[in-house]
Formats: structure tokens, sequence, C-alpha cells
């Protein structure tokens, strides 16, 4: 058992804490122990210096994350979703400057995001949506992170403003979820550089909704590579512009802000709409006498139309 290099379980209900026995496993480079129950992680786990890859998603591990696990420097990915974990993100986290993967959504942990997560270049994947993480989203992490294609920060208590600096470094960004948080003032014009299409890719899934952004709708959004676009229950003002030219497959939800004037005929004929909510802004007519009949099928069938 000692050369084997790769442990992987999935859903089998073993309970209890993760057996101390997998100290002795010290060829081990990819462990993924998965719906397992386990409750906590044994001190030896973090003797295993050559794990690239570890995940204990989806478990009921409780109490403080262990900074100990910051010693694994070989990490690239790194998965401890669906747990008990509590307290601050360590700050020690910086160390493991070979992630490409970081997944702590769906604990309990509090305090800021960590300032050190700057020391850690090559992450492609921030998920630390679904805990009780407060305070402003830092400003000087980005620019670090030029490799980033995922970020996910939703449903914390994060205040302040949405920094620039992301729509100025992440070039690489296509998803971008920041939904329930207390963040307020205006979508960063910065944001414009990668849903133009002025880096190598555009922005898919863009969700702000459900928070305290405030001015004017963006105009320079690009639509043509988008799936989602949610900016729900704000208060952003303006009009929509009218540039819904060769969609994908996009739902789009502006419910519950302050927008006025007329809803684009380019999106309320798009073919390819899947899902529309414009319910609780202030536009100048009814629309559903316009929405393209296909669309509006699909919309009914959806639930998505309201």
């Amino acid at each position: 058992m000692t050369r084997l290099n790769k442990l992987v379980v999935i859903e089998w209900g073993i309970g209890g804490p993760l057996p101390k026995e997998m100290g002795s496993l010290v060829s081990l480079q990819i462990l993924v122990l998965e719906g397992m129950d386990i409750t906590s992680i044994c001190p030896e786990l973090y003797t295993l210096v050559n794990l690239t890859h570890l995940s204990l998603h989806n478990n009921k591990i409780e109490g403080v994350l262990d900074p100990r696990v910051c010693e694994l420097k070989k990490l690239k990915i790194l998965n401890l979703s669906e747990n008990k974990l509590i307290g601050t993100i360590p700050a020690a986290i910086g160390d493991l400057n070979k992630l490409t993967s970081l997944n702590l959504s769906r604990n309990l942990f509090s305090g800021p995001i960590p300032l050190s997560l700057e020391t850690v270049p090559l992450l492609q994947l921030l998920d630390l949506s679904w805990n009780h993480l407060e305070g402003e989203i830092p400003a000087s992490i980005w620019k670090s992170f030029t490799q980033l294609e995922r970020l996910y920060l939703s449903s914390n208590y994060l205040s302040g403003t949405i920094p620039k600096e992301i729509g100025i470094y992440c070039n690489r960004l296509n998803t971008i979820r920041l939904a329930r948080n207390n963040l307020e003032g205006e979508i960063p014009v910065e944001f414009g550089k990668f849903i133009i299409g002025n880096a190598p890719r555009y922005i898919e899934f863009f969700d702000l909704s459900c928070n305290r952004l405030v001015g004017e709708f963006p105009q320079w959004v690009m639509w043509a590579n988008l799936y989602e676009f949610n900016v729900a229950n704000n208060k952003l003002t303006g009009t929509i512009p009218d540039n819904f030219y060769a969609l994908t497959s996009l739902w789009f939800n502006v419910e519950n802000n302050e927008l006025t004037g007329e809803v684009p005929p380019t999106l309320l004929n798009a073919d390819t709409l899947r899902g529309l909510k414009l319910r609780g802004n202030k536009f100048d007519e009814v629309i559903q006498s316009r929405v393209h009949e296909k669309a509006l099928e699909l919309l009914k069938a959806d639930g998505f139309f309201e």
C-alpha cells in the first residue's frame, strides 16, 4: 500500500474520523474521499507531502481548518466544499502556490478573504461561495490572477465596492458570481474589458444579483457568448442597450431595479432567449405582445417569464 499513488472513494458512508492509517500511504498523489460522512481529518494526512489532488467534498468535517493542510506544497487541487468548517481561512493558504483550483464553498468560514491569496498565481478556479465571509473584497490580490477562469464569491456577507482590478487583470474569466452579498457602488466599467472580447475569452456567466449596486445599466456588454446575465435586485438605472445580436442561449434577469425606457426589440425577438425576467422596473410599455412567439412558449414552459 505504500506505493499506492491514487485513492478515489465516493459515496461510501463509513462515517467518523479519517483513519490515522492514511499516513502510511506515503506515495499518494491523488486522494478523493467524497460523500463518506467523514467528521474530522487525522493529523497524519498532513504528512502526505506528495499529494497534488485532495478532495474531501461533501462530508461532515467540523471545526477549524488546520493550517497544516498548507504544508502540502505540491497541491494543485484542494476541494473541501460542503463540510462544516468554521473560523477564518488560514493565511498560510498563500503557501500553496501551485494551486490551480481552490474550492472551500458551502462551509461556515468567517472573517475576510485572505490577502495571502495573491501568492497563488496559478488559480483557475476560486470558489469561496456560501460561507459567512465578511469585509471588503480585497483589491490587491487580483493582479496575480491572470489565469483565473471561474470566480465564485456568492452568498457571503461581503461589503464595499467591487474592485475594478478584477476587470483589469483577470483576462481569462468566463464566470463571475458575486450574488447575494452587501456590495455597493457601480459595476466597474473595467468589466467591459473581458465582456466585450478584448481578452482571450468572453464572459459566459455573469451574476451580481441581490446586492446594493447603483448607477447606469452597463452599456458595454456584448451578449454573443453569454449564457446568463443576472443583475436582479439591485438599484440600477438607465436603459438596456439594443444590441442583442447573435445570442448563444441567454438567460436574462434584471428584475427589481429602476430601469426605464423601451425593452430592446433585439432582446424580445431573439430565437435563442431561454429566460427573461423584467418585472419590478419602470419600462415604457408592456412587453408581452412583442415577445417572439417561440421564445414566449419556451419561457412559459420553463416558468421563466415574469
